[in-house]
């Protein structure tokens, strides 16, 4: 297989677990219980190696920062400016 060929194949394997990860998101699944399944299937020994390249893609960030902001919205508190005001 030619070096393009190996790239866009681990570009597609990447595409399945991005694609797993926001499914698992968007179902309200306990995506830190099922990430060492992922990182198994990647072939990765920890799931450090997953988390190292995924917390990069903007859909994922996104979906985890809306999972937290419902469960822990409300015990976010803006940090007030220099001037006394909300940043």
């Amino acid at each position: 297989m030619s070096f393009e060929g190996e790239m866009q194949e681990l570009l597609n394997i990447v595409i399945l677990a991005v694609n797993a990860l926001i499914r698992w998101y968007q179902a309200g699944i306990d995506v830190q219980a099922k990430l060492p399944l992922l990182a198994t299937w990647l072939g990765h020994v920890s799931i450090l190696s997953t988390y190292h390249y995924l917390h990069f893609v903007e859909s994922l960030r996104a979906a985890a920062s809306r999972r937290f902001n419902k469960s822990y919205g409300d015990l976010v508190v803006p940090l007030p400016n220099r001037k006394g005001g909300v940043r």
